[in-house]
């Protein structure tokens, strides 16, 4: 039924363009992306000056020059953006400072919480110039997941240098032993910042799952390299 439903949606949707002009259909197409531009940027518009705007355009009167647009739209961006930056970095204090009392939740000193969900074996620990090699699971505050080895990796643990990783996870891991699974709950300042990256928005808290599978010494993997490069 839903398929029916979803194919007269098409059929229906096909013959109302059929029923318009070339040029009524791709006017209608460009403002409809046009919109979804703006509904992305979440811009509150007003559908009278936008079209105030295109009738002045196309009859050739006096509009404000290009350069003047510019400062117009990224005045208004960096606005826009620094609001988020502000509410973001609230709802990151006020999620942190309701996760610590969580049941089984510990805060270390510099503010990272996390969770032992399943302890390793042995006594050893990675050192901070350690490469580990990790199963992982990356979400955001409200539970979309931005990065993991099962969806970006083929499934497979991936190898970290600890150096070259985010602060947070670097002195995480650092707790963990072999075969252990923690999850940790990354604060701002030892993520990526008020400025965030790529689908990481500013002032994010990380929502880390990782399994220690194994660590090796920055000595060992120079002693794996000399000697595959010795049978090579």
């Amino acid at each position: 039924m839903k398929k029916i439903i979803i194919l007269i949606a098409i059929g229906v949707s096909q013959f109302a363009f059929s029923q318009k002009t070339e040029k009524e259909n791709i006017s209608y197409a460009v403002g409809i992306d046009f919109a979804r531009n703006l509904q992305q940027l979440d811009i509150d518009y007003d559908v009278k000056e936008i079209t105030k705007a295109l009738k002045d355009f196309k009859n050739n009167k006096e509009v404000p020059s290009k350069d003047s647009i510019g400062k117009i739209v990224n005045a208004f961006l960096q606005k826009k953006f620094k609001e988020k930056k502000e509410k973001n970095k609230q709802l990151s204090i006020d999620y942190l400072a309701k996760n610590k009392n969580e049941k089984g939740v510990k805060t270390t000193d510099s503010g990272l919480q996390y969770i032992v969900l399943k302890e390793g074996e042995g006594e050893e620990t990675p050192k901070p110039t350690d490469k580990v090699t990790v199963n992982y699971e990356g979400k955001l505050q409200d539970g979309i997941v931005f990065d993991s080895t099962k969806d970006n990796n083929g499934g497979k643990p991936r190898e970290i240098a600890l150096n070259q990783a985010i602060l947070g996870w670097s002195e995480g891991i650092q707790l963990m032993k072999k075969g252990a699974k923690y999850r940790f709950f990354v604060p701002p300042s030892l993520g990526y910042g008020e400025n965030g990256t790529g689908p990481i928005p500013p002032y994010s808290v990380l929502i880390f799952d990782v399994e220690l599978v194994d660590f090796k010494s920055k000595d060992d993997v120079k002693k794996e390299d000399s000697h595959e490069g010795h049978n090579h």
